[in-house]
């Protein structure tokens, strides 16, 4: 099999997703620390 072709520029926008459900999602590196926080918390 053929490895399957992808767009260059794959990234998801959310805008749609945001207006429909009125909400605000954070920049993804806030997104990250955010769950790594959790995590170690969760962990202790």
């Amino acid at each position: 099999p053929t490895p399957a072709k992808r767009p260059a520029n794959s990234r998801l926008n959310c805008t749609k997703l945001m207006r429909r459900f009125d909400i605000e999602l954070p920049a993804w590196k806030q997104g990250v620390d955010e769950v790594l926080t959790k995590l170690r918390i969760a962990g202790n």
